[in-house]
């Protein structure tokens, strides 16, 4: 592991092969407040300190991840009558998807984009949530992360689609396009 200036840590394999990198460090307190924070290695361990101040209210949330843009290009168009919500995964946020931006693997990945990958969408759109099945697809298109890039690519949730429940039944012969 090495920490570059802009905080970024860039981690490497036992034949210093690039094996993925973690975002720099960020805290904010209950109010919203940057709070001061940075990143140490120790041997093969990478630890977030947090320098709690006097003003700092509870609770702080510390999270390296996050402040990585996931998405970019959003655009929404129309699409058999209504609309098309688009947006590509960016470089950094496919490496978080695939698992290699930090602890936890895969299933971290899959919880970042579940949740401020949605996020991100519903900032953009806040009308996005009105029909379950744009979700839906999202959720597929994350899920289907797994199955590499040409799925993590680009997200192209329609709303004239169904709601399907059962969206994780035949990932590969849909591609989230039901």
């Amino acid at each position: 592991m090495a920490i570059r200036e802009d905080g970024v840590v860039i981690l490497t394999d036992a034949d210093g092969g690039f094996a993925g990198t973690v975002a720099p460090a960020w805290a904010k307190d209950a109010a919203g407040a940057p709070v001061a924070t940075h990143y140490e290695i120790n041997g093969n361990t990478l630890t977030q300190v947090v320098e709690h101040g006097a003003g700092t209210q509870y609770p702080v949330v510390a999270d390296p991840w996050l402040g990585i843009t996931l998405f970019q290009s959003f655009r929404r168009d129309s699409y058999q009558g209504d609309y098309r919500y688009s947006a590509w995964v960016t470089g950094p946020g496919a490496v978080v998807l695939s698992g290699g931006g930090g602890v936890g693997g895969y299933l971290a990945g899959q919880a970042v984009f579940r949740g401020a990958g949605w996020a991100e969408w519903k900032a953009k759109w806040p009308a996005i949530t009105n029909k379950a099945t744009l979700q839906q697809q999202y959720n597929c298109h994350v899920a289907a992360g797994s199955y590499g890039l040409p799925f993590t690519q680009d997200y192209n949730l329609e709303r004239f689609r169904a709601n399907r429940t059962d969206w994780a039944a035949g990932i590969v012969s849909h591609r989230c396009n039901w």
